[in-house]
């Protein structure tokens, strides 16, 4: 690779060059900057953005002094040759073409790179192997994509997921002295997101041949795994057809050619499942001094237990010292987990489950409020007493009472109690809360209940938002990675895959996590059946 257009640089790229040229710089604005402050000291935070901005073309020289110089590209060349041989089904070279580089101080570099081609001379365009994609080894060897530096998209995709829009993430590369238009912002995101998916499959698919061992993060520790689903809106064109007349009417006010056509689109909710595990103290809270792992799909239950299956299994959770598994009442959820346990390997009189105890006082509480007998008060005072016998093990007290509310109910009222008692009986090998207190571990789900609102709702819930689901794949997932304090360990990943293949493909085909032995899926399994005749 060989930098080309060096004459639009102030200065030589040596170290000599770059001093003059910095003593030059210096020489020149310090005296303009201090005499400035010194008139009005006010406009020193001008001057502090101007300071700011200049270092940025300081560093632009600097990093492309460091791809100028010779050993370096000698080292680049020969990884890159590495990488295509290594590429599967075989690269071979086709052409050098200049192609632009974007840094992330904002400079752009003209650069020669070879170019190898997935496909020999003698195929023609419609006998090629389409699922074979070309490659620019020397871009994989450095990490550059999409015509950007690794700092340029890493920097891009964090400011897309953690800013409210895309156009706020651009602004605010704009404020830090990189000027991107909206589409290479959303482009280099959505590129990052596809790459760190497709490395998580890779990963995936290596935990289910048994080719990855199992680690040691979670030896001795106490580990929880919360479970749970959000929503979102996704956008799914409908198939080609007559348009409405509001479209017309649209279409010809804003002078639309045949080029231009204004299709609807349905907007179905999506559920993006979410699983959460963490560290627990002595105490039974998250221990702040380990990472969680936040994870999360839209394609299905058995993907999610299956990605929790491999986390469980790439942290050593076999290790662990306990393991509680908290969720809501959801069947999907319970109904896979004891097929977790079998796949991780763990020990069962280590693992426990718990049905998240808010759930379970809010079907108290509504079975409460059907029967309207006191005053908002009283039924939270005996809202609070219900909650203590639950939390202290006396289930059958509880269900007690709710049976003695049936006597003299209307039918409305009836019926809501009887629907609490069932929901209360189907989980009543959940809900061990005086075990759990008494080992000091958890009995709530607001873990994974807190990363849905962080993740999804904050970002991916708005108001007018319709993604694509594997846009919302790219972003949810990016986004856990930011807001755990992983996305450092995740552009690793991203970094290594992507100089084995540029094969974008994230989706896989998940083992059916369904255990039917578990006495949640019991009754699951007789309605199927029911239906079924």
């Amino acid at each position: 690779m060989e930098i080309v257009r060096r004459e639009l640089f102030p200065c030589r790229l040596t170290p000599e060059g770059i001093l003059e040229h910095l003593a030059r710089e210096v020489n020149g604005r310090l005296p303009e900057w201090r005499t400035r402050v010194a008139g009005n000291p006010e406009c020193f935070g001008q001057v502090e953005e101007e300071v700011l901005g200049w270092s940025r073309g300081v560093a632009g020289l600097l990093t492309a002094a460091v791809l100028d110089d010779g050993e370096v590209q000698e080292r680049v060349e020969e990884r890159a040759e590495a990488i295509r041989r290594e590429a599967p089904g075989g690269q071979q070279k086709g052409y050098r073409r200049p192609r632009h580089i974007k840094l992330l101080c904002g400079l752009v570099l003209t650069v020669l790179c070879w170019y190898c081609r997935p496909r020999t001379k003698k195929e023609t365009l419609e006998h090629r192997d389409k699922g074979r994609i070309g490659l620019y080894p020397e871009w994989a060897a450095l990490g550059i994509r999409e015509g950007a530096s690794p700092g340029l998209q890493s920097e891009a995709a964090r400011m897309v997921v953690l800013m409210p829009s895309m156009e706020a993430a651009r602004e605010e590369l704009e404020r830090r002295g990189c000027e991107l238009d909206v589409k290479t912002v959303r482009r280099l995101a959505l590129e990052l997101g596809a790459q760190a998916l497709a490395a998580r499959k890779e990963d995936l698919e290596a935990w289910k041949r048994g080719e990855l061992a199992v680690g040691q993060a979670f030896a001795g520790k106490r580990i929880a795994v919360a479970i749970d689903g959000g929503r979102t809106r996704t956008r799914e064109a409908k198939k080609p057809g007559r348009r409405s007349k509001k479209q017309t009417r649209r279409s010809k006010k804003q002078g639309a050619g045949p080029k231009r056509k204004h299709r609807r689109y349905h907007a179905p909710w999506r559920e993006p499942k979410v699983a959460v595990i963490y560290v627990l103290n002595e105490h039974g809270a998250i221990d702040g001094s380990s990472l969680r792992v936040v994870d999360a799909t839209l394609q299905g239950p058995d993907h999610l237990m299956e990605l929790v299956a491999f986390h469980l299994h790439r942290l050593g959770a076999v290790h662990a010292q306990r393991v509680v598994f908290l969720a809501d009442g959801t069947d999907w959820i319970w109904d896979r987990v004891p097929q977790v346990v079998n796949r991780v390997g763990l020990e069962k009189n280590r693992c426990y489950y718990a049905l998240d105890v808010c759930h379970a006082v809010n079907h108290i509480a509504q079975a409460l409020e059907a029967c309207q007998e006191k005053t908002p008060e009283d039924r939270k005072a005996q809202l609070s007493r219900l909650r203590r016998k639950l939390k202290d093990g006396h289930l059958d007290e509880v269900i007690a009472y709710l049976e003695k509310l049936k006597s003299g109910r209307r039918l409305a009222a009836i019926k809501a109690i009887e629907s609490t008692i069932a929901y209360l009986e189907k989980r009543r090998s959940l809900m061990r809360y005086d075990e759990l207190v008494r080992k000091k571990l958890p009995i709530g789900s607001g873990a994974v209940e807190s990363a849905i609102r962080r993740i999804i709702n904050l970002r991916v819930k708005g108001a007018g938002m319709f993604w694509t689901p594997e846009n919302a794949e790219a972003v949810i997932y990016l986004r856990a990675q930011a807001l755990t304090d992983r996305w450092e360990e995740m552009l690793e990943r991203v970094r290594k895959h992507a100089m084995r293949t540029r094969d974008l493909e994230w989706k896989w085909q998940a083992t059916p996590m369904c255990f039917s032995t578990h006495e949640t899926s019991q009754l699951h399994k007789q309605k199927h059946v029911k239906r079924c005749a």
